[in-house]
């Protein structure tokens, strides 16, 4: 079906999850909590965003998107762009996007 004013693309949708270890136990969470404390590289804000994204990671298939990352950390979106970034270059988060009633793509 042609896409046009009535009829326009559907959108994917972008959330974002920490990457859980493969045998994800209750202590390999505390040792990835751990790692996201100790990485020196990330920014106290950059810390936060990440451990966020790290309590949500045990309860939801799909992470939070952009703006529910940026309102529960009380930050801007530009600032949750730049920490998210962060996290991916250093292999803490995947970008997961998906369409309402679709299969989910993950990116890392």
């Amino acid at each position: 079906m042609p896409h046009n004013k009535m009829n326009p693309p559907r959108e994917q949708a972008i959330t974002y999850k920490i990457i859980a270890p493969a045998s994800s136990n209750s202590y390999q969470g505390l040792i990835l909590v751990d790692k996201i404390f100790d990485n020196r590289s990330l920014s106290k804000r950059g810390k936060l965003v990440g451990l966020y994204l790290a309590c949500c990671a045990h309860n939801q298939e799909i992470g939070p998107s952009l703006s529910a990352i940026a309102k529960r950390c009380k930050i801007g979106k530009s600032a949750a762009i730049e920490d998210i970034r962060k996290l991916k270059s250093q292999g803490f988060l995947e970008e997961v996007r998906h369409r309402p009633g679709r299969k989910v793509i993950k990116d890392v």
